[in-house]
């Protein structure tokens, strides 16, 4: 039986197609990795998509495909996630090369749960957790043209994937599957990680063929779009967190962590009249890490800079600053921030990063960053941020 939620939007589930994403600034600063500028040479126009990574494993050239597979996922290079892409390099072509060819040798015989715990085992690599890994099944699976498809599972699908089963009606499966759902993140039972996988793959190649749709199409659609892009409820992400939302407690026993607070629309950059003849500007709420001094201080005056300075390029100046912030530098660009300053929390720590909140969840990019106009939603938004960053293991929070 084909959930309704994907019998519902199947129009819109065909018309999806596959684009090419441009290529992120920050891998041109691997050029000296061979590999690395082997890939950029190829994509000459500076986008990357399925079909020129898909290309490199069809032609065997599994070390380069790897690394293609990673810049077109967007793996880290820095930041609160780490430095991923250089740990990866570090990484023989031998080694990468015999793990392509025992991963294919699993998913050609539908193997899948198998190849998921060969990942995590024989097969781990340093920076590769399973939302990337998977990248390279799904690769793997298409340049081979495989009955069976493996899909990515990462974040965003595998949230889909738990709302998608309880939605089949197979409650119980994914009580067994899944230990509970934080927000947007769903926390799989560590002994049946690779259970869920396989069938998470086996459930979306059924449902494709039901929906007469590829499964790349199919995947593409529930990932969803980025929450700062579309905030209506007809985002696939905003639907299954609000969908597994209202379910919990009947489904896992237990009442959901997620955030209760009002989604409201994209709103204008201009200035917002409220009452009393009030007006703010749009505000976004920023969390400063500090894990020399575990500590996290949390900000909404983060998009008061000096918009004079250009954006990305040069240290920015906040122009108004909250308690303690004032005259902060912070090195403002798409992939975060790094600030310094006098807060007797950041002293010495050359790791301070910063992130933003999106939704329930912290992101890097200040793009994705909500905007707030209403200072009750603002408040409930720090208060949220301020327990984000303390479910990451920062002991004190500040404010």
């Amino acid at each position: 039986m084909i959930p309704l939620f994907l019998k519902s939007n199947l129009e819109k589930i065909k018309r999806i197609k596959q684009p090419s994403f441009k290529i992120a600034n920050r891998y041109f600063n691997y050029r000296h990795h061979k590999v690395i500028d082997g890939i950029l040479h190829d994509c000459s126009d500076g986008y990357i998509g399925r079909e020129q990574v898909t290309e490199y494993f069809k032609n065997h050239e599994y070390y380069k495909g790897f690394f293609a597979a990673m810049i077109w996922g967007g793996v880290s290079t820095g930041g609160v996630t780490g430095d991923n892409l250089s740990k990866l390099l570090d990484v023989t072509p031998e080694r990468i090369d015999g793990i392509v060819l025992v991963v294919k040798r699993l998913l050609q015989q539908r193997l899948f749960s198998l190849a998921y715990d060969y990942m995590e085992r024989e097969g781990k690599l340093k920076g590769l957790g399973d939302a990337y890994f998977t990248k390279l099944f799904f690769f793997i699976s298409e340049a081979d043209s495989l009955a069976i498809i493996s899909p990515i599972f990462d974040k965003w699908t595998r949230l889909a994937y738990c709302a998608l089963l309880i939605d089949e009606g197979d409650k119980q499966l994914a009580k067994q599957y899944i230990s509970r759902v934080e927000g947007v993140d769903v926390k799989l039972r560590s002994a049946m990680r690779s259970a869920a996988f396989n069938d998470y793959v086996l459930r979306m190649n059924r449902w494709a063929k039901e929906c007469d749709v590829e499964v790349n199409q199919l995947e593409s659609f529930i990932f969803g779009t980025n929450r700062s892009k579309d905030k209506t409820s007809h985002n696939p992400r905003f639907y299954f967190e609000s969908y597994v939302a209202d379910r919990h407690a009947e489904v896992f026993d237990t009442l959901t962590s997620i955030p209760s607070r009002t989604r409201k629309e994209k709103v204008s950059q201009s200035l917002t009249t409220l009452k009393k003849g009030k007006s703010i500007m749009p505000r976004i709420v920023a969390v400063y890490l500090s894990p020399t001094n575990k500590t996290a201080y949390t900000s909404t005056n983060i998009d008061l800079l000096d918009a004079n300075k250009p954006y990305g390029k040069e240290p920015l100046t906040l122009v108004q600053g909250g308690l303690g912030a004032r005259g902060y530098r912070v090195f403002s660009g798409e992939d975060g921030a790094i600030v310094t300053g006098s807060h007797k929390a950041m002293r010495n720590d050359s790791s301070l990063k910063v992130l933003y909140l999106c939704g329930g969840v912290l992101v890097h990019n200040k793009s994705e960053a909500e905007q707030f106009t209403d200072s009750a939603l603002l408040k409930v938004a720090k208060k949220l941020a301020q327990q984000l960053a303390k479910d990451r293991g920062f002991e004190k929070i500040g404010r």
